[in-house]
């Protein structure tokens, strides 16, 4: 602050004044962008199981969907609950 003393008054309370500014802009632009992202990331996975949710499966009277962390081989979502977040020993899904 040792370098405001110099300075006329109308210079120092411009450059408090964008100080300030940039400061509210920065955090909330970190606020807003966290917020954005997370919506974002919920409604695509929404959307993801709707449309698989929705499919009409005609002519495939035995097939089944599941979302499978495919590196970890754990069950994100699968038709019998049980298997939710459980490992999968299905070799035919990997």
């Amino acid at each position: 602050m040792k370098f405001l003393v110099n300075q006329k008054l109308a210079m120092r309370i411009s450059i408090l004044t964008t100080a300030i500014t940039l400061t509210g802009m920065l955090l909330l632009w970190l606020i807003v962008s966290n917020n954005v992202a997370a919506i974002v990331k919920n409604d695509i996975t929404n959307q993801m199981t709707d449309a698989l949710l929705d499919l009409n499966m005609k002519g495939l009277p035995n097939s089944e969907y599941i979302f499978l962390n495919a590196k970890t081989g754990v069950y994100l979502y699968h038709q019998a609950e049980a298997l939710l977040n459980a490992e999968t020993k299905d070799r035919r899904y990997f």
